[in-house]
Protein backbone atom coordinates (compact mmCIF):
# COMPACT_ATOMS: atom_id res chain seq x y z
CA UNK A 1 0.00 0.00 0.00
CA UNK A 2 1.25 2.94 -1.16
CA UNK A 3 1.38 6.06 1.58
CA UNK A 4 -0.54 9.33 1.17
CA UNK A 5 2.46 11.95 0.08
CA UNK A 6 3.38 15.17 -1.14
CA UNK A 7 6.74 17.18 -1.84
CA UNK A 8 6.87 20.94 -1.00
CA UNK A 9 10.48 22.24 -2.69
CA UNK A 10 10.23 25.90 -1.22
CA UNK A 11 13.93 27.64 -1.96
CA UNK A 12 11.70 31.07 -1.64
CA UNK A 13 10.96 30.89 1.99
CA UNK A 14 13.52 28.92 3.56
CA UNK A 15 12.61 30.51 6.80
CA UNK A 16 8.82 28.95 6.65
CA UNK A 17 10.25 25.38 5.49
CA UNK A 18 12.50 25.45 8.36
CA UNK A 19 9.91 25.65 11.21
CA UNK A 20 7.67 23.47 8.89
CA UNK A 21 10.18 20.82 9.34
CA UNK A 22 10.88 21.27 12.81
CA UNK A 23 7.00 20.81 13.56
CA UNK A 24 7.50 17.75 11.28
CA UNK A 25 10.37 16.46 13.08
CA UNK A 26 7.50 15.54 16.17
CA UNK A 27 5.37 13.30 13.60
CA UNK A 28 7.03 9.72 13.22
CA UNK A 29 6.06 9.63 9.54
CA UNK A 30 8.51 12.15 8.81
CA UNK A 31 12.27 11.28 7.95
CA UNK A 32 14.14 14.73 7.25
CA UNK A 33 13.22 14.91 4.02
CA UNK A 34 10.78 16.62 1.30
CA UNK A 35 8.14 13.76 1.73
CA UNK A 36 5.34 14.32 4.16
CA UNK A 37 2.00 12.35 4.97
CA UNK A 38 -1.10 14.59 4.29
CA UNK A 39 -2.82 14.01 8.04
CA UNK A 40 0.64 14.83 9.41
CA UNK A 41 0.84 18.04 7.09
CA UNK A 42 -2.59 19.08 8.15
CA UNK A 43 -1.40 18.64 12.17
CA UNK A 44 1.40 20.82 11.28
CA UNK A 45 -0.39 23.31 9.40
CA UNK A 46 -2.71 23.97 12.44
CA UNK A 47 0.32 23.86 14.98
CA UNK A 48 2.25 26.44 13.19
CA UNK A 49 -0.95 28.95 12.67
CA UNK A 50 -1.53 28.41 16.52
CA UNK A 51 1.89 29.69 17.48
CA UNK A 52 2.77 32.78 19.04
CA UNK A 53 4.69 35.68 17.77
CA UNK A 54 8.06 35.71 17.83
CA UNK A 55 10.50 37.07 20.05
CA UNK A 56 10.36 40.53 19.12
CA UNK A 57 6.53 39.95 19.68
CA UNK A 58 5.44 40.69 15.82
CA UNK A 59 2.76 38.95 13.44
CA UNK A 60 2.71 40.53 10.20
CA UNK A 61 0.57 40.09 7.38
CA UNK A 62 0.13 41.51 3.45
CA UNK A 63 -3.11 44.07 3.69
CA UNK A 64 -4.41 45.64 0.73
CA UNK A 65 -5.37 49.00 0.20
CA UNK A 66 -7.29 50.54 -2.37
CA UNK A 67 -6.95 54.32 -3.77
CA UNK A 68 -8.83 56.30 -5.46
CA UNK A 69 -7.64 58.08 -8.83
CA UNK A 70 -7.07 61.90 -6.75
CA UNK A 71 -3.94 63.68 -6.53
CA UNK A 72 -3.47 63.55 -2.84
CA UNK A 73 -5.63 61.25 -0.47
CA UNK A 74 -5.01 59.82 3.43
CA UNK A 75 -4.82 56.13 3.71
CA UNK A 76 -4.76 54.56 7.11
CA UNK A 77 -2.21 51.75 7.96
CA UNK A 78 -0.51 50.48 10.55
CA UNK A 79 2.98 52.38 11.96
CA UNK A 80 5.67 51.00 9.89
CA UNK A 81 3.79 49.15 7.49
CA UNK A 82 6.42 48.69 4.10
CA UNK A 83 4.94 49.41 0.86
CA UNK A 84 5.18 46.53 -1.31
CA UNK A 85 3.26 47.03 -4.65
CA UNK A 86 0.98 49.24 -6.62
CA UNK A 87 -1.53 47.17 -9.49
CA UNK A 88 -4.61 47.44 -10.55
CA UNK A 89 -7.23 44.98 -9.50
CA UNK A 90 -10.69 45.34 -10.64
CA UNK A 91 -10.15 48.65 -12.82
CA UNK A 92 -8.71 50.01 -9.06
CA UNK A 93 -5.34 50.78 -8.29
CA UNK A 94 -4.80 48.96 -5.08
CA UNK A 95 -1.11 49.10 -2.46
CA UNK A 96 -0.31 45.84 -0.73
CA UNK A 97 1.66 46.06 2.19
CA UNK A 98 3.45 44.23 4.96
CA UNK A 99 2.15 45.26 8.11
CA UNK A 100 1.99 44.46 11.68
CA UNK A 101 -1.98 44.50 12.65
CA UNK A 102 -1.05 45.04 15.68
CA UNK A 103 0.35 48.51 15.61
CA UNK A 104 -1.05 51.78 15.60
CA UNK A 105 -2.72 52.82 12.75
CA UNK A 106 -1.53 56.11 11.51
CA UNK A 107 -2.81 58.20 8.46
CA UNK A 108 -0.39 58.27 5.64
CA UNK A 109 -0.23 60.36 2.35
CA UNK A 110 -0.98 59.06 -0.66
CA UNK A 111 -0.61 60.90 -4.22
CA UNK A 112 -1.32 60.18 -7.68
CA UNK A 113 -0.38 62.49 -10.86
CA UNK A 114 -1.13 61.29 -14.46
CA UNK A 115 1.78 61.47 -17.31
CA UNK A 116 2.45 65.35 -17.91
CA UNK A 117 0.79 66.83 -14.83
CA UNK A 118 2.55 69.32 -13.06
CA UNK A 119 3.58 67.71 -9.62
CA UNK A 120 4.41 70.45 -6.81
CA UNK A 121 7.53 70.41 -4.30
CA UNK A 122 7.59 68.00 -1.90
CA UNK A 123 9.46 65.24 -0.06
CA UNK A 124 7.90 62.38 -1.36
CA UNK A 125 9.35 58.22 -1.87
CA UNK A 126 7.66 56.59 -5.70
CA UNK A 127 5.65 53.86 -5.22
CA UNK A 128 4.84 52.94 -8.83
CA UNK A 129 3.03 53.55 -12.09
CA UNK A 130 -0.39 52.05 -13.33
CA UNK A 131 -2.14 52.15 -16.47
CA UNK A 132 -6.07 52.91 -16.84
CA UNK A 133 -8.59 52.70 -19.41
CA UNK A 134 -6.70 50.22 -21.73
CA UNK A 135 -3.27 51.50 -20.98
CA UNK A 136 -4.25 54.77 -22.42
CA UNK A 137 -3.95 56.62 -18.84
CA UNK A 138 -0.68 56.41 -16.92
CA UNK A 139 -0.29 57.61 -13.34
CA UNK A 140 2.55 57.93 -10.78
CA UNK A 141 2.06 56.81 -7.21
CA UNK A 142 4.28 58.50 -4.39
CA UNK A 143 3.73 57.97 -0.44
CA UNK A 144 3.90 61.82 0.45
CA UNK A 145 6.54 62.25 3.44
CA UNK A 146 6.53 66.03 3.74
CA UNK A 147 5.56 69.08 1.74
CA UNK A 148 8.69 71.18 1.22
Amino acid sequence: MQKNTTTINSPKNKTIMKTFREIMFKYDSYDGGDSFRIDDIEKAVEEYASQKPDAQGLNKSIWKFQLEVEDIQLVEMPVNAEILTLQVQNGRPCIWALVNPDEEKIKIGIEIYGTGHTIPEANRRYIGTFQLKGRLLGYHCFQLISII
